[in-house]
């Protein structure tokens, strides 16, 4: 009882000066927020900044500065060691070597197991009325027979390692957020930050503590990140981070059988994953195997359970990706608010007006602007980045072309908006032409395919074929997301498309291919049903009707052909979440079957109200 207690509050002091370091941190930056420093060379020189000439404010600062109007600044070289520590000793937890001996151990193996909240909300077993969560603590989920109001260590174990990871990760989030990060004083950490994300350290981690690196630590990092400094801060983490989650992912998604991925080692069967931990964990084929059950241990839960707890984090894995990248590309968040002020700015400006309303409703103030010209140049900046950074692009390209077919809806949404913004930044780039084919043929083999889980984001898909289709081969381009008609370029020497004023503007849209793709072209032609004439009639129906509408219209009925004379071969599918979808559910039935959009697409044609009856 005396142990207990003695370890209980030593963890408790722990979070609790986390918590006290975070809070008063969060205080100090929102205080600072009033004076708004960082923003005066917009003050005194607006639309005087390119990214070619940056404002001053985008480079390294030190804490002496930053404390003229952040309190908390000075505290950092004292807080930043500690946090690494701490950080840096729960990951080794989870390294192979001590995982084997912790899985061997009857008792000691919880220390890798979810914990009870983690469990209820996986497996949504919330008890009906009252506490949802009395019934666990007191019979125990994960742990059966357990009680946490007892003198018992094991059940609390679980979370008590959560904490000690995702309170240092928010902190360092703070730390990147407060501009702390890159400042001189803490340069020499930042070798230990990346060495605790060192390869060997991001493939012993589960799904969940991926989510947690994502959310807490560098998605606040790409967002407040000096553009300057993109190439001496981001390249060294994100380069592994980014790689490394291609492949945990693609493994993750695997299909095995008749399913995905498989089940998480058990209390039943720790032993059998313990010695497989210790003879294969030197090998990628054994992490392939760990991101398959998303390198969970269940505990005493059962197999359906089990299940259901893999599922759920693989998919939030595959999310907290999509979230990141939607982020730093500005389709989500405060960037994406500054392109809604941008546009609504514009059409103020039409009308002769300025703009008093933000897009999220609030009064539009002077600092608004200058945040948002700030935004502007990040925006341009992380998109440049991303994308021309090779060690960068490519996982980041490839985990968007696998994303869109993960049999996951809200992964494949995400993944296409994704889709649309590396294509607008980078269609008149040459070098993509062969990553931008391959994402092309992508989605003609999902739409052709008419997998059932895709059931109600097909049109998503086929905009994105579209536009992939339009810019690559056809010399149009098209509005931000695939949107407007097909805004035709002029071929000219040597048959090369002579690109419009978007080209180096991909917020606005973005350019052409450079001249006509053909691996598109040879992949519609190669299409059961489809030749190279019935390319060129495709193509001239593409090229005569440009609208949006008109374009997706021709482009289903060309893949319904092909899908129809392919499942005419594969004959009667048993069920599953891979069989081609009926005839009503899919989006390539023909007109006389059904409507060619789904009525969220249509526009309700308006009832016209009566005329008014006057008075004699």
């Amino acid at each position: 009882q005396a142990y207990v207690e003695e370890v209980s509050k030593r963890f408790s002091d722990v979070f609790s000066a986390m918590n006290q370091i975070m809070n008063v941190g969060k205080r100090c930056f929102e205080a600072s927020k009033s004076s708004q420093p960082l923003l005066e060379p917009f003050r005194s020189a607006p639309g005087s900044f390119t990214l070619m000439n940056p404002p001053p404010t985008e480079a390294s600062i030190s804490l002496a500065d930053l404390g003229s109007y952040d309190a908390f600044a000075p505290l950092w070289p004292t807080v930043i060691p500690a946090v690494l520590k701490a950080l840096g000793v729960t990951m080794q937890a989870w390294s192979p070597a001590v995982r084997s001996k912790l899985l061997s151990n009857p008792v000691q193996r919880f220390v890798l197991a979810l914990s009870d909240e983690e469990a209820i909300v996986a497996t949504k077993k919330f008890v009906a009325g009252g506490n949802p969560m009395q019934e666990v603590e007191d019979q125990g989920y994960v742990i059966k027979g357990s009680n946490k109001r007892r003198a018992d260590l094991m059940p609390r174990w679980s979370g008590w390692l959560n904490e000690t990871r995702n309170c240092p990760l928010q902190v360092l989030g703070m730390a990147s957020m407060h501009r702390a990060l890159y400042s001189p004083e803490l340069q020499q950490f930042y070798p230990s930050i990346v060495h605790i994300f060192s390869d060997q350290n991001l493939k012993s981690m589960e799904h969940r503590h991926m989510v947690q690196l994502l959310k807490q630590f560098v998605e606040p990092l790409l967002l407040s990140t000096p553009f300057t400094l993109y190439s001496t801060y981001l390249t060294p983490l994100l380069g592994p981070i980014l790689s490394h989650l291609r492949w945990r992912l693609d493994a993750s998604w695997r299909v095995q059988g008749n399913k995905i991925g498989s089940s998480a080692p058990s209390s039943a069967d720790s032993d059998a994953a313990a010695r497989d931990c210790a003879q294969g964990a030197s090998s990628d084929a054994w992490y392939e195997s760990y991101y398959s059950y998303a390198g969970l241990f269940c505990g005493d839960m059962d197999a359906i359970d089990n299940e259901a707890c893999v599922d759920k984090v693989r998919r939030e894995a595959t999310h907290a990706w999509c979230d990141t990248m939607q982020a730093a590309l500005a389709l989500k968040g405060d960037w994406a608010m500054t392109l809604a002020n941008l546009a609504k700015e514009g059409d103020s400006r039409k009308k002769g007006q300025a703009l008093k309303i933000n897009a999220n409703s609030t009064v539009r103030t002077e600092n608004d602007a200058h945040v948002d010209a700030l935004n502007l140049l990040r925006i341009d900046a992380m998109s440049q980045y991303l994308l021309q950074e090779e060690v960068i692009a490519a996982p980041v390209v490839m985990t968007a072309i696998n994303c869109l077919v993960y049999p996951d809806a809200h992964t494949t949404r995400r993944a296409i908006k994704i889709c649309h913004r590396i294509l607008e930044c980078t269609a008149h780039v040459p070098k993509y032409e062969n990553a931008l084919s391959s994402m092309f043929e992508t989605c003609v083999a999902q739409i052709v395919r008419e997998p059932r889980w895709m059931v109600g984001i097909e049109w998503d898909v086929l905009a994105l074929a579209r536009d992939l289709y339009c810019r690559l081969v056809l010399g149009q381009g098209l509005m931000p997301g695939g949107q407007g008609p097909g805004l035709q370029c002029n071929q000219g020497q040597g048959g090369e498309w002579v690109q419009h004023k978007n080209a180096e503007s991909p917020r606005e849209g973005g350019g052409v291919a450079r001249v006509p793709c053909a691996a598109p072209r040879n992949c519609l032609a190669a299409l059961e049903g489809q030749s190279v004439a019935t390319v060129r009639k495709l193509e001239e129906d593409l090229n005569s009707k440009r609208s949006s509408k008109d374009q997706k219209a021709t482009l289903k009925d060309f893949f319904r052909v092909s899908a129809e004379i392919m499942k005419a071969k594969e004959g009667v599918q048993s069920p599953g979440l891979f069989t081609r979808a009926d005839k009503q559910e899919s989006v390539l039935k023909d007109k006389a079957s059904g409507e060619d959009e789904p009525k969220s697409a249509k526009k309700k044609k308006k009832k016209k109200k009566p005329p008014a009856q006057g008075h004699d």
